[in-house]
């Protein structure tokens, strides 16, 4: 049996290379799969505080922090909004960053991913995951190459004691795998379900300004 990796991770976004890490550092030999040919077009630019305080963990925060600053002036926001509540400070957060961090997702995703070259884990662009077989032992998962060849990569726990699963990772807009009952968490919500989410959102924030109006009426 060939074996390519102690794990397989499947997708090259923020959360894949940012797992790929961890598992490369704990001294897992990793695999990481990419349906992408070339980097994304930004669909996020956020990286938030709790996220920040991990990547200082591992001595990253400060690489992320001098990139963003030359692409805008002062991308450090004290503040979030979202759905149109109340705006959140992040310094109630009793935090070293209490701030958001406003960075492209394909600056964070370059950045990643020099981490991830440096820990000598391989990223295979082009490889559209469409199959897995697994058992008691090992894990193959089959992808697809731009020329429609399928390929197939096997991975296994070293001492062959506990199976290896493959490790799905994406942002809430990546599409759902086609491989069986492993699925991603971030499928397609359905549009107006996202919509009613932020209507109900909204209500809520109304809903709470009139209770804290009400509240100081009756103090008075």
């Amino acid at each position: 049996m060939t074996v390519d990796a102690d794990v397989i991770v499947v997708g090259a976004g923020p959360s894949g290379l940012t797992v790929a890490a961890e598992l490369a550092l704990a001294g897992s030999k990793v695999l990481v799969l990419e349906r992408r040919e070339e980097g994304v077009q930004s669909r996020a630019g956020t990286v938030l505080p709790r996220v920040l305080e991990l990547m200082d963990y591992r001595g990253h925060a400060q690489s992320f922090i001098d990139r963003a600053r030359e692409i805008r002036q002062n991308p450090l926001i004290p503040f979030h909004i979202w759905a149109g509540m109340q705006p959140i400070q992040w310094s109630n957060l009793g935090s070293a960053f209490g701030y958001r961090l406003t960075i492209p997702q394909n600056v964070t995703e370059e950045l990643l991913h020099e981490v991830v070259e440096a820990l000598d884990v391989p990223i295979l662009r082009g490889r559209t995951v469409v199959s897995l077989d697994q058992d008691a032992d090992q894990v193959t998962v089959g992808a697809q190459t731009p020329s429609g060849v399928e390929e197939r990569y096997t991975a296994a726990s070293r001492d062959r004691r506990d199976q290896r699963r493959r490790a799905p990772a994406g942002g809430s807009h990546r599409a759902a795998r086609p491989a069986g009952r492993l699925r991603s968490l971030g499928e397609h919500l359905p549009l107006a379900f996202s919509r009613r989410c932020a209507r109900r959102g909204r209500r809520l924030a109304h809903r709470r300004r009139d209770n804290r109006f009400t509240d100081r009426v009756k103090e008075q």
